[in-house]
């Protein structure tokens, strides 16, 4: 949720930046859109490796949860990767949409229909064989179960070896089409 949140937010923060003319500005500094958007996503992930480690810190003190601290820098990539993933292709429509109404409703119904329709807040065993499909084939799935086979040990590594490969594929397409929107931006 961190990562996908942190995504979410700096979409809208492009969408403003574009909206407000700050971010044609940003565009006329000497480097590539691909830098641009590299440099953006840094500081996302510093912010979510920050708000990570402060939650398992806090669950693993206050309540007790037992942390697979040997894995921490696995986990850690994972949340770094993940936030790029999302961040990436959210940024896609905020690039492309040019209402501020229309990009609103566009970024709360993805975010809906993707965290209801991922394995996120439940277990995909005990679901409908239709949401179980979906779920399959949804990035977000993918990421949170990574992030639960690291953390809780949940999980076939045959699985999660391709859910990360899809995840790296998402990741790549996304960055290659953000930077085709932001050209398309200007």
């Amino acid at each position: 949720m961190t990562c996908f949140g942190n995504a979410l937010n700096t979409s809208y923060g492009f969408f403003v930046d574009r909206d407000n003319g700050i971010l044609f500005e940003f565009l006329t500094y000497p480097m590539t859109r691909g830098q641009f958007l590299l440099g953006k996503i840094l500081f996302q992930c510093a912010m979510t490796v920050l708000q990570s480690m402060l939650t398992i810190s806090v669950s693993a003190v206050l309540l007790g949860v037992s942390v697979p601290w040997h894995l921490i820098l696995f986990v850690l990539a994972a949340m770094i990767i993940g936030t790029a993933g999302w961040f990436f292709f959210l940024s896609i429509f905020a690039f492309l949409i040019r209402r501020n109404d229309t990009f609103n409703l566009v970024i709360n119904v993805i975010y809906f229909v993707l965290m209801f329709l991922s394995s996120v807040f439940y277990p995909l065993d005990s679901v409908p064989t239709w949401l179980r499909t979906v779920a399959m084939v949804n990035p977000l799935s993918w990421h949170a179960d990574f992030l639960r086979f690291l953390t809780l040990g949940v999980g076939t590594l045959q699985n999660i070896l391709l859910e990360v490969a899809g995840f790296i594929a998402f990741l790549l397409v996304s960055f290659w089409v953000a930077i085709r929107a932001l050209q398309k931006t200007l």
